[in-house]
């Protein structure tokens, strides 16, 4: 069964991570880290936000992708992290060289 995300809130209480997550249904699902998981998180992380943009590259950018270019490279931007590109490869037939370029061209100037 898919669920639409309507709301994901991430709280730092005593060292856990709470997440919750209001599902379209009317359902919320609650999760926390460990205190060892979230050192391991950090640790990696160096304390810093991570976040990737995985187009698929069967088509030129469009305006959808600004949108998630502008959450995934902004917060990473805004609150000292990275963002990786990421190929999503789910669809290789449709994967051509010429998309891979134009899509790194246009992401070199963020």
């Amino acid at each position: 069964m898919t669920h639409n995300l309507l709301c994901c809130r991430v709280t730092l209480i005593l060292l856990q991570v709470h997440t919750t997550v209001n599902m379209s249904d009317g359902s919320v699902l609650r999760i926390a880290n460990s205190p060892a998981v979230l050192a391991e998180h950090l640790k990696r992380t160096e304390g810093k936000v991570v976040t990737r943009f995985p187009p698929e590259p069967n088509g030129y950018l469009h305006i959808g992708h600004a949108k998630a270019m502008f959450v995934d490279f902004g917060m990473a931007k805004q609150y000292g992290g990275h963002c990786y590109l990421r190929f999503d490869d789910t669809n290789p037939e449709a994967e051509k060289q010429e998309y891979i370029d134009h899509i790194q061209v246009k992401i070199s100037g963020i």
